[in-house]
């Protein structure tokens, strides 16, 4: 990620969401955050959660995440952070870029405690 310093990119991470459960890389603010205080160098750049949310792209100007949007030309470089694989990518925004696998539907590691906890309420519903 060096060659990302002191750059402003976009910074799509398809990575872990939450550890048994718990919170960790869920928003931008979690991953911005934990960059700022380890990693200051890389701080310019937007880091993004992708995990299950809706990704499209809009007159290939600007990227839409969950309910976010962000204008590409005001960032360097769009850039794919697949954690799980150890890879980056730059992603080319002025042609077609494949969204359909940016999502990262199992994003947890570990029990899913928040599932756990969501069917035990819905069993005490059915009592």
């Amino acid at each position: 990620m060096r060659q990302f310093e002191q750059q402003k990119n976009l910074i799509l991470f398809k990575g872990p969401c939450y550890i048994n459960g718990v919170d960790i890389f869920n928003a931008t603010w979690d991953l911005n955050s934990a960059v700022e205080i380890n990693y200051p160098n890389l701080s310019t750049n937007n880091f993004i959660p992708t995990q299950d949310w809706k990704i499209s792209l809009t007159d290939k100007k600007k990227i839409l995440i969950h309910i976010f949007e962000y204008d590409l030309k005001n960032y360097e470089n769009l850039i794919l952070w697949d954690y799980n694989k150890g890879k980056v990518k730059i992603l080319d925004s002025l042609q077609n870029v494949d969204l359909s696998n940016l999502s990262f539907e199992e994003c947890n590691i570990g029990s899913n405690e928040k599932k756990r906890a969501k069917d035990f309420i819905n069993n005490l519903r059915n009592l």
